[in-house]
């Protein structure tokens, strides 16, 4: 959540400050604030990315998880935190996508990553289950 959290706020909050240059009519502010959100977006991912990595079995250890609840939760949340620059991308650029003003394409990216999502889901799930 915190991940997500992160990516709201850098999304929000360059989309609305690129939406006021914007009104101004001061495009080349809007596109240097939109890039800087991006360049934000992929540091912050990669310090999430190897924090989480540093700290993943102490932070699921002090949640007080042990034993086979700890291996577990310590492979899932190695998978967060390596896809995390991918997860605040996704969150904070669909804003900023909108401002571009073609809010179809912003939603017909979200279609598409749902379906991806779906597919993605399903595979990996059967593979699990076909190891088993």
């Amino acid at each position: 959540m915190v991940i997500i959290a992160i990516g709201v706020i850098i999304g929000i909050g360059a989309s609305s400050l690129a939406a006021f240059q914007l009104g101004k009519e001061n495009l080349s502010r809007a596109l240097d604030i939109v890039h800087n959100a991006f360049s934000l977006c992929l540091l912050t991912g990669a310090v999430f990315t190897v924090i989480g990595m540093i700290f993943c079995e102490t932070s699921i250890s002090i949640l007080g998880a042990s034993g086979p609840a700890l291996a577990f939760a310590r492979d899932y949340l190695r998978i967060i935190f390596a896809g995390s620059v991918f997860m605040i991308l996704s969150v904070a650029l669909e804003p900023l996508v909108r401002n571009d003003g073609n809010p179809r394409l912003c939603m017909n990216i979200m279609i598409a990553g749902v379906i991806v999502n779906f597919v993605l889901d399903y595979f990996f799930l059967s593979c699990v289950w076909a190891w088993e």
